[in-house]
């Protein structure tokens, strides 16, 4: 279920960020003029929620977060504004097809079609330059990070709970290090890091219970820059 709605006014066609079981206690609620809510058409077809959160007047970077895939964007827009301001950065970001107020439904090429229209769209109204951009991406979002960061050159890029691929999550037995990725695998993301050229962070939790962290330490070693 998505935790928000993006509503506008009578006067304007602005959009504002409205969290569905939030108090006025979250940031985009006490300080709506931090973040700029819309829409943009994405190549998978779909109209895709985007949220821009601008923390400070001359940020250092500027992160484009790829998301996790249990969350959505009213489920981090208050992360991301903590996150901003201790980092003098500002944030785009945006929700996957399906996910949210964005429509259609996901699948791994509408992601990373989602991903290009952010990237796009990051560059051309705000004007950020490939130097000045930081790629964030967690643990669904990993899989978009790295397919941007191979396209494009960055200032960085950061993988939070990376994964090899999704079948090799879980079904660890039929995948292992010696296989290739199969037809029917998806976000490969262990086919694809060796070729980014930006320097890369991993972080990655021990007791995860989902991924287990030697798929960051065999990402780590495919890195060509790794931090």
């Amino acid at each position: 279920r998505k935790s928000y709605t993006y509503e506008t006014d009578d006067i304007s066609s602005n959009f504002t960020i409205r969290l569905k079981h939030g108090t006025e206690w979250f940031h985009c609620h006490r300080y709506p003029q931090k973040f700029e809510a819309f829409f943009i058409d994405s190549k998978s077809g779909n109209k895709i929620a985007c949220l821009y959160v601008k923390t400070c007047e001359k940020p250092k970077y500027t992160i484009l977060f790829s998301h996790g895939g249990t969350v959505d964007l009213g489920n981090v827009c208050n992360f991301y504004y903590t996150l901003g301001t201790r980092l003098n950065c500002n944030i785009f970001s945006y929700d996957y097809s399906g996910f949210g107020e964005s429509s259609g439904s996901v699948s791994e090429r509408a992601v990373y079609a989602d991903a290009e229209a952010a990237w796009d769209v990051l560059l051309t109204k705000y004007g950020a330059t490939p130097d000045k951009i930081v790629l964030y991406g967690q643990s669904l979002g990993t899989a978009p990070s790295v397919y941007l960061s191979k396209k494009h050159r960055v200032r960085g890029v950061i993988l939070h709970s990376p994964f090899l691929s999704i079948a090799r999550i879980f079904l660890p037995a039929i995948h292992g290090d010696n296989s290739g990725t199969r037809f029917y695998d998806s976000f490969s993301n262990v086919d694809n890091i060796g070729s980014v050229e930006s320097k890369i962070l991993i972080i990655h939790g021990t007791r995860d219970q989902i991924v287990p962290i030697a798929h960051a330490h065999k990402l780590h070693k495919l890195c060509k820059n790794p931090a």
